[in-house]
């Protein structure tokens, strides 16, 4: 029962949850944290290179927010929110068009050890419940779940892989 994303942009506008998503803009999100290895710098990347595109990136404790506006401070088509409680993650999923799980090869845990071989990510089972497309890193542990049939795996290190995929 989730709106469709120009709907879904147009009621977090209205109540002030977000600035300037237009409705008819194409819009690629993200939610989780944003440790190293989560794909921040590929984000970034196709922020810069289509600057025609709104990207959405929810979530992220204070420090990694601001590590990353800072790397972000010329990007007018990048959208950070900082946390947002989990019940209300469904709604800014609605909001986008496409949904990106850029893991890289290497993922950092809240510990900092690296979790890529074993990693079972909430954001993937909450990507496909939304019904949105997913666009992911084509990591084998994600494989067990992800597949041609509900998602687009790319590979995690090539930028422009990734930058064609929204385009299409």
């Amino acid at each position: 029962d989730l709106p469709g994303p120009a709907a879904a942009r147009r009621a977090l506008i209205d109540e002030g949850k977000v600035a300037d998503l237009p409705e008819d803009s194409f819009t690629a999100g993200y939610t989780g944290h944003l440790y190293a290895g989560r794909g921040v710098e590929l984000l970034l990347e196709l922020a810069a290179r289509l600057p025609q595109a709104r990207f959405l990136l929810v979530g992220g404790e204070p420090q990694d927010i601001q590590r990353v506006q800072a790397q972000a401070a010329n990007l007018a088509n990048l959208h950070l929110t900082g946390f947002i409680p989990n019940a209300e993650l469904p709604r800014y999923q609605a909001a986008c068009d496409a949904l990106l799980m850029p893991y890289q090869r290497q993922v950092a845990a809240s510990s900092g050890g690296d979790i890529a071989r074993y990693l079972s990510p909430m954001k993937m089972f909450e990507y496909m419940a939304s019904g949105r497309p997913i666009l992911s890193s084509s990591l084998p542990v994600l494989g067990e779940v992800l597949n041609e049939h509900n998602a687009l795996l790319l590979p995690p290190e090539d930028v422009s892989a990734w930058q064609q995929a929204l385009l299409d």
